[in-house]
């Protein structure tokens, strides 16, 4: 979703032969950042999005946009674990990483909040259960996470805070 919306935002399953929605998942979270990762290795492709935390809406019950989010969706569009909620609007941000989303049975995103108090960034890992693994804290707000295989097959992620400053760092952070 992009600009300023006051109606819910969805992700929907269509059946291309009946030309008809079959399915829905409806937030007022924007949906952005959508990929497909097969995260509890039943075969199937789960739909991982994120919402980020905009303030576009004025009601705050349910999966709202005040708040940043992690969903994790099975085909039939149902949260496969209860979405996991991050920082607070206008402060925070939330996104899932540029490069494999999905790495060594855990879904890389970051997460930073920019304020006149506060100016930190998260990169954090979820289990195919949506149990919280792995964090690293940084003191400034993390703007991106490539996150890739190398050639002899260890995870390593690329983080970028700014236009100038890129870390480099192992599975381990």
């Amino acid at each position: 979703s992009a600009g300023y919306s006051l109606f819910p935002r969805s992700v929907y399953a269509f059946d291309l032969q009946k030309k008809k929605i079959v399915n829905s998942f409806v937030t007022k979270s924007s949906l952005n950042r959508i990929k497909l990762a097969d995260i509890n290795s039943d075969g199937k492709k789960e739909i991982i999005t994120i919402g980020s935390a905009t303030g576009n809406m004025t009601d705050t019950t349910g999966y709202h946009d005040f708040t940043g989010w992690l969903f994790v969706l099975n085909s039939q569009l149902k949260p496969v674990f209860a979405p996991k909620r991050f920082g607070k609007y206008p402060e925070s941000n939330i996104g899932l990483s540029f490069g494999k989303t999905f790495i060594d049975g855990e879904i890389v995103f970051y997460f930073y909040k920019k304020s006149k108090k506060e100016n930190t960034g998260e990169i954090c890992t979820v289990d195919y259960k949506g149990n919280l693994k792995t964090k690293i804290i940084f003191n400034k707000a993390v703007k991106n996470v490539y996150a890739y295989t190398n050639k002899n097959g260890n995870t390593n992620y690329l983080v970028g805070f700014n236009k100038a400053m890129v870390y480099k760092l192992d599975k381990y952070f």
